[in-house]
């Protein structure tokens, strides 16, 4: 296993990550970014440029504030190296987005611990992975010649990987059941949304529908192969939410509400 990491704070990295006792046997890659502050994208297509593909391994780009909490070497080998993998993604069921893959989430210094997404098993099929860590074996690399897109340098980079690789090469991303925990809530930039307009531009003809863990956007195929990347303002989801409520409970139930009467509820069954 190789762990790959684009690192601005070597001692979260070097705490989190290189020193982790649940990490020790892999072979590491950091790419210093304190100086020149390139995209993430840059850092991991370097190493992606220099790899001696004669060697198969399991590649994990991960933040260096992402931490496994469990011994993890022999589940990722168990893995069918033909598919994407990640802790933490998205599906979209009907219209409504559903975070997959149980992890913890704080704040950088440990507080405001909380729990994200619904617990499934290994293998469940989602649309995109979050960016702090997804895993990929080399031989996918090899053989389609993936690279990250640097157009996206901090934000939608994985996002844009999945659906790059399902969309031309039906590779599907899965989930790989983790217990693990990221060290940031992260904070919305303008930029956030500019990426997300260049994935609506990037892909003209989308097969399925697509969104992302951290905001409320969704990339819709709509009819003559047009789609939208639909970003929804703060007041816009308060007023949504009081006329038309969709959400999946953490006890697994699906619940549409209209101006808070329920109308709808459905069990929905993800194995575990």
């Amino acid at each position: 296993m190789v762990i790959i990491s684009v690192v601005r704070d070597f001692e979260m990295y070097d705490r989190l990550v290189r020193n982790n006792p649940f990490n020790q046997g892999a072979t590491f890659y950091a790419i210093d970014n304190r100086e020149k502050n390139e995209g993430v994208p840059v850092g991991y297509n370097s190493f992606l440029n220099q790899y001696d593909y004669s060697k198969g391994d399991w590649f994990v780009f991960c933040h260096e504030d992402w931490e496994i909490q469990e011994s993890w070497f022999s589940k990722i080998e168990s893995l069918a190296p033909t598919d994407i993998y990640g802790p933490v993604g998205t599906v979209m069921l009907g219209a409504r987005k559903i975070v997959l893959g149980s992890i913890s989430n704080s704040r950088k210094d440990g507080t405001g611990l909380r729990t994200v997404g619904i617990p499934c098993k290994t293998g469940t099929e989602v649309g995109t992975f979050d960016c702090q860590c997804l895993i990929v074996h080399s031989s996918i690399f090899c053989k389609w010649g993936l690279r990250f897109d640097e157009n996206l340098p901090f934000d939608l980079y994985a996002e844009d990987f999945c659906i790059n690789a399902f969309e031309n090469y039906r590779l599907a991303s899965r989930i790989v059941s983790l217990k693990c925990r990221h060290y940031s809530f992260g904070s919305i930039q303008p930029r956030f949304f500019d990426g997300a307009t260049y994935i609506r531009r990037k892909y003209p003809n989308l097969s399925r529908c697509y969104s992302t863990s951290v905001e409320n956007i969704v990339w819709l195929p709509l009819k003559r192969g047009r789609f939208l990347g639909i970003p929804l303002g703060y007041k816009a989801i308060l007023l949504l939410r009081f006329c038309y409520l969709s959400k999946v409970t953490a006890s697994g139930y699906w619940i549409i509400k209209i101006c808070k009467i329920p109308v709808y509820r459905k069990r929905v069954v993800f194995d575990q």
